[in-house]
C-alpha cells in the first residue's frame, strides 16, 4: 500500500488545536505489471488507453454544456 504524508487543513488544525500536523493518506496498491505477459501488458494498456479516452471525452463535453450556460447567463443579464 502506498502511504504519504499531507498537512491538515487549518480548520483540521484549530479542532486539534496544533498549529502543524500530519496525516498518513493511502492510496490504493498499485497492480504489479512486472509478473503480466506481454499479451497481458497490452491488453491492459489498450484498456486503461480506452478509459482515458473516454473520461477525457466526458471532461470535455462536461466544459461545453458550463460554458453554454455561462453564455446562457450572459446573454440573460445583457436583456436586463
Amino acid at each position: 500500500m502506498n502511504a504519504g504524508l499531507v498537512m491538515l487543513t487549518d480548520a483540521e488544525n484549530r479542532t486539534r488545536g496544533t498549529r502543524f500536523r500530519l496525516r498518513r493518506v493511502t492510496s490504493e496498491p498499485a497492480d504489479d505489471y512486472t509478473v503480466l505477459s506481454l499479451i497481458r501488458l497490452v491488453a491492459r494498456l489498450k484498456k486503461l488507453e480506452a478509459q482515458m479516452y473516454k473520461r477525457a471525452q466526458n471532461l470535455f463535453e462536461d466544459a461545453a454544456r458550463v460554458r453554454d450556460e455561462i453564455k446562457r447567463v450572459r446573454d440573460a443579464a445583457m436583456l436586463t
